[in-house]
């Protein structure tokens, strides 16, 4: 049995009680792992008493933590992206850093593999000196800021789409046969459960949505690259009057802790002569809930982005979705179930074309949604757990045949 160490990104704790999109992704692995018991697992993570908890019921996975050192990693933080945009220069390593490695210096004749899931991937350079090259792999959920001493760092790279990995490839010369694209995964059987008519009557209620009205979701942060700004335009322009766009996402916070695309998101919203709700931060365990009362889902991106994993967990709940052609979003579709929309400068004029369509076509939309769950099943715990095992057999076998 194969020891796979993970070393966990800063912001929270593993087992993923508070979230974190990288967390729940290794979270997932851990919890498929319980049930196969094909390898074990070392997760390096961030410490919380609620976390260290939870953490004793897995068998299969032993997890080392390191406090926060709240005050001193601020700074360092600070200073760490000062030096580099300044001085295109690397300060040595922080605090967490420190036992990172000296956790791993001791314990290398025990691990077999690493697997490097922080956003820092700098601190691969670090890593690398105390462990063997070959034997790292980096985790990738966006760009990574490519740099060839960091590529030289590891021996292969683990991107969340092929559009990652084209990225980072083209910007350090590293090649695509040392590269293995791992698609992202959500948790399917949560994101496809159902409402009763009562429930679904009450949140609609709370939310104050007219019965005989339609309702078009987005979820996400309200920040620029999301494109909310966007999609309020394209859905005041709509000819459909009896319909109602749903925003999930942090917005909600008190006018002066708002920032100024927050702002500016917030008075359009409230000078909008349609009807919008801005449901504010929902709990990923209670997404499904507000899925279950909406027709149409829309994730308008206007930056790349590395995945589509929003749109996955919209498709799984059966709802079509709009989404832009653009970043990874497109790997993550099966063309059946997504209406995608090119970026470009008509784009508000065409994302209103398209919720139009969606709208008026009432076969076409009962068509996407049967697609939506059969695309969404693809990106299952289950799944994703054997894609992890197939990347690590063929690591083995290349290895072997050395």
């Amino acid at each position: 049995m194969k020891t796979i160490c993970f070393i966990a990104p800063y912001n929270y704790s593993i087992p993923a009680i508070q979230g974190g999109a990288i967390e729940t992704l290794v979270q997932h692995l851990i919890e498929e792992n319980e049930k196969e018991k094909k390898f074990k697992f070392i997760v390096l993570s961030t410490y919380s008493k609620e976390a260290e908890e939870v953490a004793k019921k897995y068998k299969n996975t032993k997890y080392i933590y390191f406090k926060k050192k709240k005050y001193i990693d601020k700074i360092f933080y600070f200073l760490f992206r000062l030096f580099k945009k300044i001085f295109h220069a690397y300060l040595p390593m922080s605090f967490r850093f420190k036992q990172i490695i000296k956790f791993l210096k001791n314990n290398r004749e025990k691990i077999d593999y690493i697997i490097f899931e922080d956003g820092m991937s700098e601190m691969l350079v670090l890593v690398a000196k105390v462990f063997p090259t070959e034997k790292i792999f980096s985790h990738i959920h966006w760009d990574g800021n490519p740099d060839k001493k960091v590529d030289n760092s590891f021996g292969t790279l683990v991107p969340v789409s092929d559009y990652i990995g084209k990225i980072w490839c083209e910007k350090t010369g590293r090649t695509k046969e040392s590269v293995y694209v791992l698609h992202n995964c959500i948790d399917y059987e949560l994101f496809s459960k159902k409402c009763s008519e009562e429930q679904k009557k009450q949140l609609r209620d709370k939310l104050r949505i007219p019965s005989d009205y339609k309702v078009i979701v987005y979820t996400g942060r309200i920040i620029e690259g999301k494109g909310i700004k966007e999609l309020v335009l394209a859905f005041e322009k709509l000819k459909e009057s009896k319909v109602l766009l749903l925003i999930i996402g942090s917005a909600t916070f008190g006018i002066a802790s708002m920032t100024e695309y927050e702002r500016e998101v917030n008075n359009l919203v409230t000078n909008s002569k349609k009807k919008i709700r801005m449901a504010g931060f929902v709990k990923q365990d209670d997404l499904y809930k507000y899925y279950n009362i909406c027709d149409l889902a829309v994730m308008p991106s206007i930056k790349s982005e590395a995945a589509g994993l929003v749109g996955i967990e919209m498709q799984a709940a059966g709802l079509p979705l709009i989404a832009t052609n653009i970043g990874g979003i497109p790997e993550y579709t099966d063309g059946k179930s997504v209406m995608l929309i090119d970026y470009k400068e008509n784009f508000i004029e065409q994302l209103r074309d398209g919720i139009q369509e969606l709208l008026y076509d009432s076969n076409k939309m009962a068509y996407m949604k049967q697609c939506a769950k059969i695309n969404a099943q693809k990106y299952n715990l289950q799944n994703y757990y054997e894609n992890f095992k197939i990347m690590i057999n063929k690591f083995e076998e290349k290895n072997n045949a050395r």
